[in-house]
């Protein structure tokens, strides 16, 4: 019986993504008719799309959330990812001095500046273990591309998994030119 109890305890995921899905949709009717973005105070939604939302694969488990944007002009949806668990002040921090690096790198001196192609996405600590990221829309992240491309976790090790991604993704030899300096600049940068 207590074995039973500890698995039941644990949802599987398309009961966790549901029952998160559900709560979800109960609080748009208590959210104000529009709300500012604490990652981006600008940006203002009107209301979760609780469709649109997901329970990320990581272990804390955070939510993907998609909003609706205020501005029927903008279109997109607003897309950000909350964590609870994580202390989000490091990386917000982090975040904010790449900012401040990059201003500086672009400012340059007499000969001009360092353009590093740097986009670090936003961040905000909400509380203590609590905070909101910006999901930066139609990117991969380097594990993933390891993972694909690699031929499972051992991509990690190898050499080519990010040259194939970058080959893939530029056809032609300027784009991928292009796409290739743009990656190790900003490798460069964030390092």
């Amino acid at each position: 019986a207590l074995e039973a109890s500890k698995t039941s305890a644990l949802a599987p995921d398309a009961e966790q993504l549901e029952y998160a899905r559900a709560e979800l949709e109960r609080l748009n009717p208590r959210l104000p008719a529009e709300v500012a973005v604490c990652i981006s105070p600008r940006v203002e939604c009107a209301g979760v799309v609780p469709r649109g939302c997901r329970v990320m694969d990581s272990k804390k488990k955070p939510l993907w959330l998609e909003m609706e944007n205020a501005d029927a002009r903008a279109g997109e949806r607003v897309v950000m990812m909350f964590k609870a668990g994580d202390d989000l002040r490091q990386d917000a921090l982090t975040l904010q001095l790449l900012r401040v690096m990059d201003r500086l790198w672009r400012a340059g001196d007499a000969r001009g500046g360092l353009d590093l192609r740097l986009k670090p996405y936003g961040c905000a600590a909400t509380g203590k273990d609590l905070g909101m990221i910006e999901i930066v829309k139609h990117s991969s992240t380097v594990s993933s591309i390891q993972d694909k491309f690699g031929g499972g976790a051992l991509g990690a090790l190898k050499r080519q998994p990010v040259d194939q991604f970058i080959r893939k993704w530029n056809q032609g030899d300027e784009a991928y030119a292009i796409a290739r300096e743009n990656f190790i600049m900003t490798c460069a940068g964030y390092c």
